[in-house]
């Protein structure tokens, strides 16, 4: 912890301008000086100059009440040198030369700010040597576009927040695009068409939403919305079928064959009976001809769904999007229509003969443990990407990584589709927790409610900014993807109107390091509390503000990455140990037990079951068994090792 020098010592700015001494900014200077270069380095690395640093100023200007920035910066590059870093000190004092020289150019703030990001892009080539030019060009495109945001778009305390890693302020580099992030797709409009048409057509709005959006895209119980398509593909073969037999047969011409098509028209299931023909007086050799078509017709429409399926997702697991927003999950509800039951059997069938999905997950809805099925765990045993979810209400709907979008203070008709998340941003709780471990816990409650407030505020400046686009910006999700039944938009509307029906994510990250850090003793009850409390106050944001805010726990690699590292750079391995922020979800069978059930009511996110390699497909069964019991509606049971 800083010692008082730090507390009273005051820094004086290029500017003459006075503020209070930030130790963290010269963490993250050093930090940025070692990220410049494309060298092997570790975090221990940064903290040992940042501890030199700060040794130094402590020692040799206690008896001062300023310090320049000039002066920070000669410490900085002093103790790389002592250090043996001379190839960062190199790097760092090249930095200085070039922001000098950008200062007596720019007058403006903003534009020096984002020329160092120009500048950074050129002298970083090094860095992708392995990459082609066309992907390093957008890395190049993403730098700027970040940048500008920053210097531009953003209020300077949001980005001060986000450099010093207190909270993350997700795809940053899309904010100036006025893009979303990941929404539950509406497809309620295809209705009669061919099998293969459909899966085309849902296909190709996926792709399309993927140029307008940053993250994962939903098809909602997908056995459902291709129930009508399904027996329309069924009509179109058994005609076909029937009346070839009957050509065949020499039936054809003695029979009422409009009336025949009128009867084929009216079927609304597979299941049938021969006696909806009854007033075409067929005899029983007839009926023999009718049942055989009924049967060869089955059975070719579930060659066409398995084929289609298995297009279907190959396709969807190879999206090769530069941007990495190639997440998709598709549910599969419960309904116990014949036809239902028959497209989730051949989409079942034709996941089990794909390998090791990358992009596609599934999420099986289950009312009735006791009718799942052996094709389910066999595809659980060979890890296919499998979601479990007990809520199999069909408003409830969740992203792969837990997130559900059900409430809406918009509207009294609570649905998933046609929604999406707005934007995310993360806020870093072991950084909270580290502040106050001397402290009562009444000031971590307090520092946690200002962050949250400070991140709700971020939020909302992102939706405003959001809210005021065009439907034309966007015209694959707002034609017919993100509207809720009531709510049409003309050309030239705003998208305000159909937009506030998303939410504003707030994630956390660092829960578990944040309470080790406090002195209550009880940490399982203090995590518990430290939710309910965010719960609470994030409920209150949607009340207040007439806009969805929910709480998740952040999954994201890099955004932990990102945080985790700042912290150990700052802080040192003695604060921040191994490689990353442990989570909540990543469970081991033997822990199985209701107080994730308790986790799950007050934080968006999916439970990790992790299995032995040797589990048996019993032993999913009973786990699943167990999760039911414990009330865990939401789950993915991976056999293998944990990566917690």
């Amino acid at each position: 912890m800083e010692s008082n020098v730090f507390k009273e010592i005051v820094v004086v700015k290029r500017s003459g301008q006075r503020v209070g001494f930030n130790s963290n900014k010269i963490a993250l200077a050093i930090k940025n000086a070692f990220d410049s270069l494309n060298m092997s380095y570790s975090e221990y690395d940064i903290n040992k100059v940042f501890g030199a640093v700060l040794k130094f100023i402590e020692e040799n200007f206690s008896d001062r009440k300023t310090i320049n920035v000039e002066d920070i910066q000669d410490i900085i590059e002093e103790k790389l040198k002592e250090n043996n870093y001379d190839t960062v000190y190199e790097a760092f004092n090249s930095y200085r030369l070039r922001r000098t020289a950008s200062r007596e150019v720019f007058n403006k703030r903003q534009q020096h700010k984002f020329v160092k990001a120009i500048e950074k892009l050129g002298l970083q080539t090094d860095m992708y040597p392995y990459d082609r030019p066309i992907k390093i060009m957008h890395e190049f495109s993403k730098t700027v576009s970040k940048e500008f945001a920053k210097a531009y778009l953003l209020d300077n305390k949001y980005v001060r927040a986000h450099d010093e890693g207190i909270m993350f302020i997700h795809n940053l580099s899309s904010y100036p695009l006025y893009t979303t992030s990941m929404a539950h797709l509406n497809f309620s409009f295809i209705k009669d068409k061919q099998i293969y048409m459909c899966m085309y057509e849902i296909f190709k709005i996926i792709l399309d939403c993927k140029s307008e959006q940053t993250g994962e895209h939903s098809i909602n119980e997908l056995d459902k919305l291709l129930v009508n398509p399904c027996l329309y593909t069924f009509k179109l073969i058994y005609e076909r079928n029937l009346f070839n037999y009957l050509k065949i047969n020499g039936f054809y011409e003695c029979l009422d064959i409009e009336h025949i098509r009128e009867c084929i028209q009216k079927i609304n299931s597979i299941d049938f009976q021969n006696d909806i023909f009854e007033e075409s007086k067929i005899n029983d050799k007839i009926a023999i001809l009718f049942t055989s078509a009924k049967d060869d017709s089955i059975k070719e429409l579930n060659n066409i769904l398995f084929d289609t399926f298995l297009e279907f997702i190959k396709m969807l697991d190879n999206i090769n999007s530069i941007i990495n927003n190639n997440k998709v999950s598709i549910s599969l509800s419960c309904d116990s229509n014949s036809i239902s039951k028959l497209i989730r059997s051949n989409y079942l069938n034709a996941l089990s003969n794909l390998n090791e999905l990358k992009s596609v997950t599934t999420i099986y809805k289950i009312n009735d443990i006791d009718y799942i099925s052996d094709e389910v765990l066999n595809l659980i045993y060979h890890n296919k990407n499998i979601c479990i979810s007990f809520d199999t209400a069909t408003a409830a709907e969740y992203f792969s990584t837990g997130e559900k979008i059900y409430s809406n203070v918009n509207d009294n008709n609570f649905q998933s589709n046609g929604r999406c998340v707005i934007s995310t941003t993360t806020i870093n709780l072991a950084r909270i927790g580290v502040l106050n471990q001397s402290k009562e816990i009444s000031n971590f409650y307090d520092e946690l409610k200002n962050t949250l407030d400070f991140v709700k505020n971020q939020l909302i400046q992102r939706f405003e900014m959001q809210a005021n686009k065009f439907k034309k910006s966007f015209p694959a999700l707002f034609e017919h993807n993100l509207l809720l039944d009531s709510e049409r938009l003309e050309e030239n509307q705003k998208i305000r109107k159909v937009l506030k029906n998303g939410v504003l994510n707030i994630g956390i990250v660092g829960l578990p390091e944040c309470v080790n850090f406090l002195p209550e003793k009880d940490k399982s009850k203090l995590m518990k509390d430290i939710l309910m409390f965010i719960n609470d106050r994030v409920a209150e944001y949607s009340i207040d503000n007439k806009l969805n805010f929910i709480v998740s726990q952040t999954e994201n690699k890099e955004v932990i990455r990102n945080l985790f590292t700042i912290d150990k750079s700052i802080y040192g391995t003695n604060y921040f140990k191994g490689d990353t922020y442990s989570l909540l979800n990543n469970i081991n069978k033997k822990d199985l037990n209701k107080d994730y059930h308790n986790l799950q009511n007050l934080i968006n996110m999916r439970i990790n079951i992790y299995l032995n390699e040797d589990a048996r497909k019993e032993d999913i069964l009973n786990v699943i068994k167990k999760a039911k019991e414990c009330g865990i509606i939401f789950f993915k049971i991976i056999r293998g090792k944990n990566e917690n």
